[in-house]
């Protein structure tokens, strides 16, 4: 997926769930930064590699909780970099890399092709950034609603 996909993802989920926004963000970016900055670097063939997996998101959580000592960064982080797994799964992903073998010779290098999906996903992304920036209130309020109600309360709370 594109930035704006993953971006406009992020921030409505973080906003109506309570979760760091920033944080959240960087997480949502991250295996891109890594993977693909490694990748144009020629250190790596694929850009989809080191960074795009669950144990990726588990460690950079932890990291972030040892730098930050607050479990909410962590947690925004780690569920971050879930998001950005999820929405690239239209694609190659190498979810539990490097447990599992993957076969990265049909990954190649980092190109920009958009197909069809992609383009959707950034009409969408960009349309709930727009979203997000508008109505952010309101989607503060929705939250309020949701959190508020005592059918949550007794689950969760």
């Amino acid at each position: 997926m594109y930035p704006l996909g993953h971006l406009g993802i992020a921030l409505v989920i973080a906003t109506i769930f309570y979760i760091p926004v920033a944080a959240v963000v960087v997480g949502v970016f991250l295996p891109d930064i890594v993977d693909k900055g490694f990748a144009i670097l020629g250190l790596v063939d694929c850009g989809r590699s080191i960074a795009h997996n669950v144990f990726f998101a588990i460690g950079a959580g932890a990291v972030a909780l040892a730098i930050t000592r607050k479990k909410s960064i962590a947690f925004a982080i780690f569920l971050g970099i879930l998001l950005h797994l999820a929405q690239d799964s239209a694609g190659f992903v190498p979810y539990f890399y490097p447990i599992v073998e993957y076969d990265f010779s049909d990954c190649g290098p980092v190109e920009i092709h958009p197909g069809t999906f992609e383009i959707v996903m950034e009409i969408v992304g960009f349309s709930l950034i727009i979203i997000w920036w508008r109505f952010k209130s309101k989607l503060i309020y929705l939250r309020e609603r949701i959190f508020k109600t005592r059918r949550f309360k007794r689950v969760f709370g």
